[in-house]
């Protein structure tokens, strides 16, 4: 008979609530809308960038006790 045993696998969960939903929805209406400036056409992914680094951050400082 062969035992395995292994480590509990720890999961977590994060909810995310966005502060202004309009904004993130037209920017993200407005990713491929030619008549508009590329600058404004980029925003809804330097948003998610931003939001994805913040939460690297985050993950990063947790303190594993």
């Amino acid at each position: 008979m062969k035992l395995i045993f292994s480590s509990p696998q720890v999961t977590h969960e994060l909810e995310v609530e966005v502060a202004r939903p309009a904004l993130l929805l037209t920017t993200a209406a407005n990713r491929n809308n030619p008549n508009i400036s590329e600058h404004e056409r980029g925003a809804f992914d330097e948003l998610i960038r931003a939001f994805v680094n913040n939460a690297r951050t985050l993950i990063r400082n947790v303190s594993m006790d």
